[in-house]
Protein backbone atom coordinates (compact mmCIF):
# COMPACT_ATOMS: atom_id res chain seq x y z
CA UNK A 1 0.00 0.00 0.00
CA UNK A 2 1.10 3.29 -0.78
CA UNK A 3 -1.26 5.09 1.95
CA UNK A 4 -2.93 4.01 4.81
CA UNK A 5 -4.85 6.80 5.01
CA UNK A 6 -8.90 6.35 3.98
CA UNK A 7 -11.72 8.22 4.16
CA UNK A 8 -15.67 7.57 3.29
CA UNK A 9 -18.33 9.66 3.25
CA UNK A 10 -22.04 8.20 2.87
CA UNK A 11 -25.45 9.84 1.98
CA UNK A 12 -28.68 9.32 3.72
CA UNK A 13 -30.45 11.12 0.71
CA UNK A 14 -28.81 8.74 -2.28
CA UNK A 15 -28.52 5.99 -0.18
CA UNK A 16 -24.47 5.56 -1.32
CA UNK A 17 -21.18 6.04 -1.13
CA UNK A 18 -20.45 9.31 -1.93
CA UNK A 19 -17.11 9.86 -1.49
CA UNK A 20 -13.98 7.81 -0.95
CA UNK A 21 -10.77 9.14 -0.33
CA UNK A 22 -6.99 7.24 -0.94
CA UNK A 23 -4.64 9.33 1.08
CA UNK A 24 -6.65 12.69 0.07
CA UNK A 25 -7.80 11.64 -3.43
CA UNK A 26 -10.92 11.34 -4.31
CA UNK A 27 -11.96 7.65 -5.91
CA UNK A 28 -15.13 8.19 -6.51
CA UNK A 29 -17.19 10.38 -9.00
CA UNK A 30 -20.58 8.43 -8.57
CA UNK A 31 -21.44 6.03 -6.03
CA UNK A 32 -22.03 2.44 -6.02
CA UNK A 33 -25.34 2.38 -7.41
CA UNK A 34 -27.78 -0.74 -7.97
CA UNK A 35 -28.01 -1.73 -11.81
CA UNK A 36 -30.17 -3.72 -13.81
CA UNK A 37 -29.92 -3.03 -17.22
CA UNK A 38 -26.92 -4.09 -19.59
CA UNK A 39 -26.42 -2.51 -23.12
CA UNK A 40 -28.43 -4.69 -25.66
CA UNK A 41 -26.58 -6.43 -27.90
CA UNK A 42 -27.51 -7.78 -31.31
CA UNK A 43 -28.94 -10.95 -30.28
CA UNK A 44 -31.40 -9.23 -27.80
CA UNK A 45 -32.38 -6.90 -30.60
CA UNK A 46 -33.37 -10.06 -32.74
CA UNK A 47 -35.46 -11.37 -29.59
CA UNK A 48 -37.27 -8.09 -28.55
CA UNK A 49 -35.00 -8.40 -25.03
CA UNK A 50 -35.47 -4.64 -24.75
CA UNK A 51 -39.40 -4.83 -24.97
CA UNK A 52 -39.88 -7.67 -23.25
CA UNK A 53 -37.07 -6.63 -19.93
CA UNK A 54 -37.75 -2.54 -20.20
CA UNK A 55 -38.72 -2.67 -16.70
CA UNK A 56 -35.39 -3.32 -15.64
CA UNK A 57 -33.95 -0.23 -17.58
CA UNK A 58 -36.43 1.83 -15.53
CA UNK A 59 -35.45 0.32 -11.76
CA UNK A 60 -32.01 1.22 -12.85
CA UNK A 61 -32.43 4.53 -13.75
CA UNK A 62 -34.68 5.95 -11.17
CA UNK A 63 -34.28 4.79 -7.35
CA UNK A 64 -35.15 6.05 -3.82
CA UNK A 65 -33.28 5.75 -1.03
CA UNK A 66 -36.42 4.66 1.99
CA UNK A 67 -34.25 3.82 4.71
CA UNK A 68 -30.55 3.47 6.53
CA UNK A 69 -29.40 1.64 9.30
CA UNK A 70 -25.70 2.34 11.09
CA UNK A 71 -24.71 -0.47 13.32
CA UNK A 72 -20.94 0.23 15.21
CA UNK A 73 -18.99 -2.09 17.01
CA UNK A 74 -15.56 -2.26 18.25
CA UNK A 75 -13.57 -3.44 15.05
CA UNK A 76 -16.34 -1.89 12.29
CA UNK A 77 -19.67 -0.22 11.52
CA UNK A 78 -21.86 -1.27 8.93
CA UNK A 79 -24.18 1.43 7.22
CA UNK A 80 -27.21 -0.25 5.45
CA UNK A 81 -29.33 1.40 2.84
CA UNK A 82 -32.74 0.57 1.47
CA UNK A 83 -33.71 1.29 -1.66
CA UNK A 84 -37.29 1.41 -3.66
CA UNK A 85 -37.82 -0.06 -7.03
CA UNK A 86 -40.04 1.38 -9.57
CA UNK A 87 -40.64 -1.78 -10.62
CA UNK A 88 -42.50 -3.21 -8.00
CA UNK A 89 -43.70 -2.19 -4.48
CA UNK A 90 -42.71 -5.00 -2.90
CA UNK A 91 -38.78 -5.21 -3.94
CA UNK A 92 -36.62 -5.67 -1.27
CA UNK A 93 -33.56 -3.74 -2.06
CA UNK A 94 -30.65 -3.46 0.12
CA UNK A 95 -26.85 -2.36 -0.16
CA UNK A 96 -24.51 -2.30 2.92
CA UNK A 97 -21.00 -1.20 3.67
CA UNK A 98 -18.74 -2.31 6.37
CA UNK A 99 -16.00 -0.19 7.23
CA UNK A 100 -12.71 -1.68 8.72
CA UNK A 101 -9.47 -0.14 10.55
CA UNK A 102 -7.91 -0.64 7.68
CA UNK A 103 -9.78 1.31 5.26
CA UNK A 104 -11.36 -2.27 3.73
CA UNK A 105 -14.80 -1.78 2.76
CA UNK A 106 -17.09 -4.69 2.65
CA UNK A 107 -19.83 -4.42 0.24
CA UNK A 108 -22.87 -6.69 -0.12
CA UNK A 109 -25.62 -6.59 -2.47
CA UNK A 110 -28.84 -7.99 -1.27
CA UNK A 111 -32.46 -8.75 -3.67
CA UNK A 112 -35.63 -9.98 -2.66
CA UNK A 113 -37.76 -10.27 -5.81
CA UNK A 114 -41.49 -11.06 -6.05
CA UNK A 115 -43.75 -13.50 -8.56
CA UNK A 116 -44.35 -12.05 -12.08
CA UNK A 117 -41.17 -9.69 -12.65
CA UNK A 118 -39.58 -10.87 -16.17
CA UNK A 119 -36.29 -12.06 -15.93
CA UNK A 120 -33.24 -9.44 -14.67
CA UNK A 121 -30.80 -8.88 -17.30
CA UNK A 122 -28.26 -8.13 -14.53
CA UNK A 123 -27.65 -8.28 -11.03
CA UNK A 124 -24.85 -5.67 -10.19
CA UNK A 125 -23.37 -2.35 -8.61
CA UNK A 126 -22.15 0.14 -10.83
CA UNK A 127 -19.84 3.26 -10.02
CA UNK A 128 -17.60 5.82 -11.73
CA UNK A 129 -13.72 6.70 -10.59
CA UNK A 130 -11.56 9.37 -12.08
CA UNK A 131 -10.52 7.91 -16.15
CA UNK A 132 -7.24 8.44 -15.18
CA UNK A 133 -7.62 5.13 -12.81
CA UNK A 134 -7.08 2.92 -16.40
CA UNK A 135 -4.73 0.04 -15.90
CA UNK A 136 -6.16 -3.25 -14.82
CA UNK A 137 -4.89 -5.85 -13.42
CA UNK A 138 -6.57 -9.00 -13.16
CA UNK A 139 -7.26 -12.71 -11.65
CA UNK A 140 -10.48 -13.83 -13.78
CA UNK A 141 -11.01 -15.30 -16.94
CA UNK A 142 -9.98 -13.87 -19.90
CA UNK A 143 -8.04 -12.89 -21.43
CA UNK A 144 -10.91 -12.03 -23.60
CA UNK A 145 -14.16 -10.99 -22.40
CA UNK A 146 -16.81 -13.72 -21.92
CA UNK A 147 -20.32 -14.03 -20.58
CA UNK A 148 -21.96 -17.45 -18.20
CA UNK A 149 -22.59 -18.65 -21.68
CA UNK A 150 -19.88 -17.78 -23.56
CA UNK A 151 -16.66 -18.78 -21.11
CA UNK A 152 -15.51 -22.06 -22.29
CA UNK A 153 -12.75 -20.54 -24.40
CA UNK A 154 -11.52 -18.77 -21.22
CA UNK A 155 -9.33 -19.71 -18.84
CA UNK A 156 -8.54 -18.46 -15.34
CA UNK A 157 -5.48 -16.63 -15.70
CA UNK A 158 -3.97 -13.39 -14.53
CA UNK A 159 -4.08 -10.63 -17.46
CA UNK A 160 -3.94 -6.73 -17.70
CA UNK A 161 -5.57 -4.43 -20.08
CA UNK A 162 -7.41 -0.83 -20.25
CA UNK A 163 -10.87 -0.07 -19.90
CA UNK A 164 -10.71 1.44 -24.06
CA UNK A 165 -9.48 -2.07 -24.48
CA UNK A 166 -12.39 -3.46 -22.97
CA UNK A 167 -14.62 -2.12 -25.84
CA UNK A 168 -14.77 -4.83 -28.76
CA UNK A 169 -15.09 -3.69 -32.41
CA UNK A 170 -18.83 -4.02 -32.70
CA UNK A 171 -20.68 -2.01 -35.34
CA UNK A 172 -23.21 -0.84 -33.36
CA UNK A 173 -22.11 0.03 -29.93
CA UNK A 174 -23.87 -3.10 -27.30
CA UNK A 175 -23.02 -4.77 -24.31
CA UNK A 176 -19.05 -5.36 -24.09
CA UNK A 177 -15.98 -6.38 -22.21
CA UNK A 178 -17.29 -8.37 -19.58
CA UNK A 179 -15.47 -11.01 -17.36
CA UNK A 180 -16.77 -14.02 -15.52
CA UNK A 181 -14.66 -16.00 -12.61
CA UNK A 182 -13.42 -12.92 -11.44
CA UNK A 183 -11.20 -13.48 -7.95
CA UNK A 184 -9.57 -9.69 -7.92
CA UNK A 185 -9.15 -6.86 -9.88
CA UNK A 186 -6.57 -4.17 -9.14
CA UNK A 187 -7.30 -0.23 -10.82
CA UNK A 188 -4.82 1.79 -10.52
CA UNK A 189 -3.36 4.97 -12.13
CA UNK A 190 0.41 5.56 -14.22
CA UNK A 191 2.09 5.71 -10.30
CA UNK A 192 0.74 2.00 -9.28
CA UNK A 193 -2.04 3.50 -6.73
CA UNK A 194 -5.75 2.91 -6.71
CA UNK A 195 -8.44 0.20 -5.96
CA UNK A 196 -8.53 -3.35 -5.31
CA UNK A 197 -12.14 -5.44 -5.88
CA UNK A 198 -11.71 -9.32 -4.77
CA UNK A 199 -14.31 -11.23 -4.04
CA UNK A 200 -15.45 -12.70 -0.63
CA UNK A 201 -18.33 -15.22 -2.01
CA UNK A 202 -18.60 -16.79 -5.45
CA UNK A 203 -16.50 -15.80 -8.42
CA UNK A 204 -17.78 -12.23 -9.58
CA UNK A 205 -18.48 -10.99 -12.90
CA UNK A 206 -16.73 -7.31 -13.88
CA UNK A 207 -16.66 -4.71 -16.03
CA UNK A 208 -14.45 -2.00 -16.36
CA UNK A 209 -15.21 0.18 -18.97
CA UNK A 210 -14.81 4.05 -19.89
CA UNK A 211 -18.93 3.98 -20.94
CA UNK A 212 -21.99 3.06 -19.21
CA UNK A 213 -24.19 0.87 -19.99
CA UNK A 214 -26.92 3.77 -20.76
CA UNK A 215 -23.95 5.60 -23.10
CA UNK A 216 -23.80 2.18 -25.02
CA UNK A 217 -26.99 2.06 -25.48
CA UNK A 218 -27.70 5.61 -27.25
CA UNK A 219 -25.12 5.39 -29.31
CA UNK A 220 -25.89 3.58 -32.96
CA UNK A 221 -22.35 4.24 -33.98
CA UNK A 222 -18.76 4.41 -32.27
CA UNK A 223 -18.09 7.80 -33.18
CA UNK A 224 -21.15 8.50 -31.35
CA UNK A 225 -20.03 7.14 -28.05
CA UNK A 226 -19.24 10.52 -25.24
CA UNK A 227 -15.34 11.72 -24.53
CA UNK A 228 -13.65 9.31 -21.87
CA UNK A 229 -14.50 11.17 -18.70
CA UNK A 230 -14.57 8.49 -16.24
CA UNK A 231 -13.98 4.60 -15.68
CA UNK A 232 -16.74 2.99 -15.33
CA UNK A 233 -16.84 0.33 -12.69
CA UNK A 234 -19.37 -2.80 -12.92
CA UNK A 235 -19.45 -5.13 -9.85
CA UNK A 236 -22.31 -8.15 -10.98
CA UNK A 237 -23.18 -11.29 -8.73
CA UNK A 238 -24.41 -12.54 -11.96
CA UNK A 239 -25.14 -11.21 -15.36
CA UNK A 240 -27.49 -12.71 -18.17
CA UNK A 241 -26.05 -14.61 -20.93
CA UNK A 242 -25.83 -13.40 -24.29
CA UNK A 243 -27.21 -16.12 -26.60
CA UNK A 244 -26.13 -16.29 -30.07
CA UNK A 245 -28.27 -19.69 -31.18
CA UNK A 246 -29.13 -17.12 -34.20
CA UNK A 247 -30.03 -13.35 -34.35
CA UNK A 248 -33.61 -13.28 -35.31
CA UNK A 249 -35.38 -14.90 -32.44
CA UNK A 250 -33.85 -17.12 -30.33
CA UNK A 251 -34.15 -16.44 -26.48
CA UNK A 252 -30.73 -16.86 -24.10
CA UNK A 253 -31.16 -20.54 -23.03
CA UNK A 254 -32.55 -20.55 -19.49
CA UNK A 255 -30.12 -21.63 -17.30
CA UNK A 256 -28.17 -18.44 -18.22
CA UNK A 257 -31.12 -16.14 -17.54
CA UNK A 258 -31.66 -14.64 -14.00
CA UNK A 259 -34.78 -15.17 -12.22
CA UNK A 260 -36.24 -12.16 -10.55
CA UNK A 261 -38.88 -13.63 -8.60
CA UNK A 262 -36.38 -14.85 -5.85
CA UNK A 263 -33.09 -14.00 -3.65
CA UNK A 264 -29.66 -12.53 -5.15
CA UNK A 265 -26.93 -11.35 -3.03
CA UNK A 266 -22.99 -11.06 -3.76
CA UNK A 267 -20.46 -9.64 -1.53
CA UNK A 268 -16.88 -7.97 -2.33
CA UNK A 269 -14.28 -5.95 -0.51
CA UNK A 270 -13.15 -2.62 -1.56
CA UNK A 271 -9.48 -1.74 -0.54
CA UNK A 272 -6.50 0.66 -1.44
CA UNK A 273 -3.56 0.06 -3.47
Amino acid sequence: MHSNYVSALFSRETGTLVSLTYNNQEMMKQGPKPLFWRAVTDNDRGNNFAFDHSQWYGASIVQKCVGMKLEEKESHATIEFKHALSIHKDVEMTVSYTMYADGKIKVKSHYQGVKGLPNMPIHALSFKLPADYKQLNWYANGPMENYSDRRNGARLSWFQNTPTENIAGYVIPQETGNFTGVRRVDILNEKGQGMRITSLTDALECKILPYTAFELENAFHPYELPPVHHTVVTVAGQQSGVGGDDSWGATVHEEYQINAEGCLQFNFMIEPV
